[in-house]
């Protein structure tokens, strides 16, 4: 759109549009706006005018309000459209508020002749913004309200080009007041309005995200952060619309490293580029080195908690260590744990979220061992084994050492003639118990049902025994 909305509503004998120029999606916002008479004294049965500010999210209205004498209730409005997708000077805007003030003052009725003039004067077309911002539409239940008459702001700077203020959002229309005329806000109305007459007027300006190949060149997958007042952080990939002079804060984030902060940037005009440095010219990037990223276990997978991990002579604790990206593609990870042989290897921390290695044991060896010989003579015998026990008494299973010399333990020996003559007490109980079931089955016999076995009667039995006698 690159021309001023404007439309004439009535309300007399209903509500109507009586005069649309360049209609769009912004007319179905043109209301029935007759409840806003009753928040003012001086209006009713008078000429006079009210002026009020609204805003949705592509533009504002400024809109014009004169109440109709034919019947309480009635009035008439002019909307003035004001798209936020161009530029429209101060003397522009206020030579079409004055148009404007003069069709909704003197116009009771429009004939053909008066819709072209009003359509021709507002077919002029502007230039347009290249990076529109959208406004956060006015909303709430309360009104807000500047006195013009206050030389603080005039009308102009009040309507002009810094017409938008963020602070204009918690209200549901902002009303430019005269409030030495005879126009009043009414007394039962007072509690509905905030009073914004000395409220800055800042110059808001818009500022245009990083090019994505100036955030390309600073690695794969990087982006560029704001942070915000309460340290909050989002992507700034989209306009942003900041209050001139103010400073923005951005840091440079990806994924799996640390975030970057960025030089600020004052806000200094509108549409300005948010420029950023190159790598070379101050982005840095560090990934940060958790001791968990390594899984350290054994040659039978079992994991090892008590494992050192040490990078360019820094020990990795809970918080981890810092690590320029560069030294990331290739750095000495040195892994040591009590009792295993140290790993020291080359790794490429980029490419790994999660690494195992695996540690050996340590082969010990030994103190030397006084053993005694067949012949009685001794000797000298040292153990070599990576699971040597740290307990020197107890080296070798069912030896002891006895005036140092490493003989078989007593102990061990009874225990082992122990084991053996229960082994052969079970032997026996186990024979005795074959041969009582043999002697149980010459009177039984087993069958379906409960209990499954039942007597074999004596006839039968005996008869069993003759024919065994036969048979011999």
């Amino acid at each position: 759109m690159k021309t001023l909305g404007f439309a004439i509503k009535l309300v007399c004998n209903g509500a109507r549009n009586v005069l649309e120029c360049n209609k769009g999606q912004w007319t179905s916002k043109v209301v029935d706006i007759r409840e806003y008479l009753k928040l003012f004294d001086g209006l009713i049965d008078t000429d006079n005018i009210v002026t009020f500010m609204s805003f949705d999210e592509g533009g504002c209205y400024l809109t014009l309000l004169k109440a109709l004498s034919v019947r309480v209730g009635d009035c008439l409005s002019g909307w003035i459209y004001i798209p936020n997708t161009i530029r429209v000077t101060d003397d522009e805007i206020m030579n079409v508020y004055t148009y404007v003030h003069k069709i909704i003052l003197h116009q009771s009725s429009l004939d053909d002749d008066d819709r072209e003039k009003i359509k021709d004067f507002f077919s002029k077309e502007y230039p347009k913004r290249a990076h529109p911002f959208s406004y956060i539409p006015t909303c709430g239940e309360k009104f807000g309200y500047r006195n013009i008459a206050n030389p603080l702001y005039s009308m102009k700077e009040i309507i002009g080009v810094n017409r938008y203020q963020p602070y204009y959002k918690r209200y549901k229309a902002i009303f430019l007041l005269d409030m030495n005329s005879k126009v009043k806000i009414a007394k039962r109305s007072e509690s509905l309005f905030d009073d914004l007459t000395k409220e800055n007027i800042d110059q808001y300006c818009t500022l245009l995200p990083p090019s994505s190949n100036d955030v390309h060149r600073l690695g794969k997958g990087a982006k560029i952060l704001i942070r915000s007042s309460k340290n909050e952080k989002r992507e700034f990939d989209s306009p942003i619309l900041r209050k001139k002079g103010d400073v923005v804060q951005l840091d440079a984030f990806r994924e799996g490293f640390e975030r970057s902060e960025l030089p600020d940037i004052k806000i200094e005009k509108d549409e300005q580029t948010c420029s950023i440095p190159l790598p070379s010219k101050g982005v840095k990037w560090n990934k940060r080195i958790y001791a968990n990223m390594f899984t350290i276990i054994d040659e039978k997978n079992n994991k090892i908690d008590n494992a050192r991990i040490t990078i360019k002579g820094k020990e990795i604790k809970n918080s981890g260590i810092p690590l320029p990206e560069d030294d990331c593609k290739h750095v000495i990870v040195k892994i040591s744990a009590p009792s295993y042989e140290p790993v020291e290897q080359p790794y490429n921390l980029l490419l790994y979220q999660q690494l195992k290695v695996q540690l050996r044991r340590k082969v010990l060896y030994s103190d030397p061992i006084i053993i005694k010989l067949a012949n009685d003579y001794t000797a000298e015998m040292t153990l070599k084994s990576p699971y040597l026990p740290s307990d020197a008494d107890e080296l070798l299973r069912g030896y002891v050492f006895e005036e140092n010399v490493l003989r078989m333990s007593q102990w061990f020996v009874w225990k082992q003639r122990l084991w053996g003559f229960l082994a052969a007490w079970a032997l026996v109980l186990l024979f005795m118990a074959y041969t009582a079931f043999s002697a149980w089955l010459d009177t039984h016999r087993f069958k379906y049902g409960l209990p499954p076995w039942e007597d074999i009667p004596a006839q039968q039995s005996s008869s069993s025994g003759a024919s065994k006698v036969v048979n011999k």
